[in-house]
Formats: structure tokens, C-alpha cells, sequence
């Protein structure tokens, strides 16, 4: 689990580093100035991203594990009684002190699930700036995406489902959700607001040195794309029209 969200960071942070260029742009042309905070959370919004895909889909089977008769046996791995987990939770529970029952993997489970999601009803709201329902509603969709792909096992990119599909994991990953709506609440404006940045939009602002240093960094970086997508072209070109005939001779 702890790999998992080291690797959700490393990749939030790539994948940030990719858009941070094009996502500068967007906002100078939607704002007309760029709102640092709004790319923070944007990277903030990245990392989340690549935690919920790599709860989602890892730990991955190793290469000898998903036999035919493992899948046989597992079948299609799939809970629809939304009871189902909170009647196990007197079972499992029986018996143990209040502190094993904290440490317990039932209710860990819980509290995970609902711990996961809560950073999307918080950043729904203050980065995304959308309504209480719509980011409930954003919530308990991409959770159902999650347990329709564990369900599929990755969509049949996998020879069987190697992962659990729960309706109660929805319940729990939606209760996240409202939480972290609640949540929002208590959580500081750190993000403008994208309308008012709109409004402000043709507002004068003094060219300053780092307005300039900006722009031409952007010019760089754009004159770089060009040049690197010029040769990957001309490497591709030379490739279909000196190949087969490399071929031809051998």
C-alpha cells in the first residue's frame, strides 16, 4: 500500500511536469495571467488521479498466477448486497478489544475506502468549484468505474478478474465523497475562483520582467516541440521509404 502511494506522487508529479506547459498557456489565455495556485492544485489533482488508478489496479498478478484454474475458481468476483459488509463487521469483530478492532482489516477496509475519496469532495468543490450534488455525483461514478474495472479485470486486458468488485465499496467511496463536500466547508479559498479570473481577464497589467522571461520560455518550449516533432517526422518518412528496400536486399 505504501509503494502504491509513492508511485501515485512519482507519477502525479510526471504527469504534472508534461502538462505544466500547456496548462500555463490555457490559463494565460483564459485568464490572461497564470494563477499559481490553481496549478498547484492542478498537481495536487494529478497525484490524486494516479493514487486512484493505482489503488484501482495494483498490486498486478504475477505472470504465473492467473492460471485457468484460478480463474475457474474465482469466477467473476462480485458483491451486490450493500448489507453484506456491515452484517460481516459483528462476526469479524466478535470478540476483540476496542484497539484490535481499530487495527482490524475489516475496519480498515472502511475507513480507507472512505478516506480515498475524500479528496475528491474537496477538491470538487474548491478546485473544480462544482455544486455539492455534481461532485457527489463525480464521486460515486468514478467509483463505479473503479469496481466495473475490477470487476472486468481491467476491461479483459486481464485473463480474469483478480480483484473484488463490492457494491459497498461504492456506498463507502460515495460517503467519502459527501465527507470531503462537508469537509470543503472548513477549507480555506486557496483557489480562485476561474469565473472571477475570467471577469478580470482584460484587466491592464504591467509587463514585468517575468511576464517576459515567461513568454519567452514558452516560445522555447514551443519552438523545441516543433523542431523535436520536424525530425520524429523526417525519422518516420525515411523509415517507409528506405525500409523495404533494406529489406529487398537482404
Amino acid at each position: 500500500m505504501l509503494s502504491q502511494a509513492v508511485w501515485s506522487v512519482i507519477a502525479g508529479l510526471a504527469l504534472s511536469g508534461v502538462a505544466f506547459v500547456p496548462v500555463l498557456v490555457w490559463q494565460y489565455r483564459r485568464y490572461g495571467a497564470p494563477s499559481p495556485m490553481r496549478l498547484f492544485g492542478l498537481v495536487m489533482a494529478a497525484v490524486y488521479g494516479s493514487a486512484i488508478i493505482a489503488y484501482t489496479l495494483f498490486p498486478l498478478p504475477g505472470p504465473g498466477e492467473l492460471t485457468p484454474g484460478f480463474c475457474t475458481a474465482r469466477g467473476r468476483p462480485l458483491e451486490l448486497d450493500p448489507t453484506a459488509y456491515f452484517r460481516a463487521m459483528p462476526r469479524e469483530l466478535a470478540g476483540l478489544s476496542p484497539i484490535a478492532m481499530a487495527k482490524s482489516w475489516v475496519v480498515m477496509q472502511m475507513v480507507l475506502n472512505v478516506a480515498l475519496f475524500v479528496p475528491l469532495g474537496v477538491l470538487g468543490r474548491r478546485l473544480g468549484h462544482w455544486s455539492a450534488g455534481r461532485t457527489v455525483l463525480t464521486g460515486a461514478g468514478v467509483s463505479l468505474l473503479v469496481e466495473a474495472t475490477q470487476y472486468t479485470g481491467n476491461w479483459g486486458l486481464m485473463a480474469c478478474s483478480y480483484r473484488f468488485a463490492d457494491v459497498n465499496d461504492l456506498i463507502t467511496n460515495t460517503t467519502g465523497t459527501a465527507i470531503g463536500v462537508a469537509v470543503a466547508g472548513f477549507v480555506p479559498r486557496l483557489f480562485a475562483d476561474p469565473d472571477a479570473l475570467v471577469r478580470q481577464r482584460e484587466s491592464a497589467r504591467p509587463v514585468t520582467r517575468v511576464r517576459r522571461w515567461t513568454a519567452m520560455l514558452l516560445d522555447a518550449w514551443i519552438l523545441a516541440c516543433a523542431v523535436a516533432l520536424t525530425w520524429v517526422g523526417v525519422f518516420i518518412a525515411f523509415g517507409l521509404a528506405v525500409g523495404p528496400r533494406l529489406e529487398e536486399r537482404g
